[in-house]
């Protein structure tokens, strides 16, 4: 048996590289369980408060701190807040409108990476 335990009080956090442009900054990260867990993280002085998120693969989303305005390919937009939990399918294409500090735990429950 093995366990991964995430203390966000203890976590050392690194910087998260934008995906199209790893000169710029998409907030900070730590894994939990490499490719598992991991906390993420945002601030005015590490991410832009209007972002794309596309989705690279299943995401369970749980919002620590802060909240998000979730914008759907459908055109609806999905508030999320403290406590709240969203779950996302792979492929799917959205933009995050954040109220910082944003923290969020995120889980990916499937090998589709």
């Amino acid at each position: 048996m093995s366990y991964d335990i995430g203390r966000l009080s203890d976590t050392d956090f690194q910087p998260f590289p934008h995906p199209a442009d790893p000169s710029l900054s998409a907030g900070e990260f730590a894994w939990i369980r490499d490719g598992k867990a991991q906390f993420w993280r945002g601030t005015e002085d590490t991410m832009p408060k209007v972002a794309p998120y596309p989705f690279a693969r299943a995401e369970i989303i749980y919002v620590i701190e802060g909240a998000v305005d979730i914008e759907l390919p459908s055109g609806e937009t999905v508030h999320l807040g403290e406590g709240d939990v969203g779950a996302f399918d792979q492929h799917t294409d959205t933009t995050w409108t954040f109220t910082f500090p944003f923290t969020k735990l995120s889980v990916f429950p499937e090998e589709d990476a």
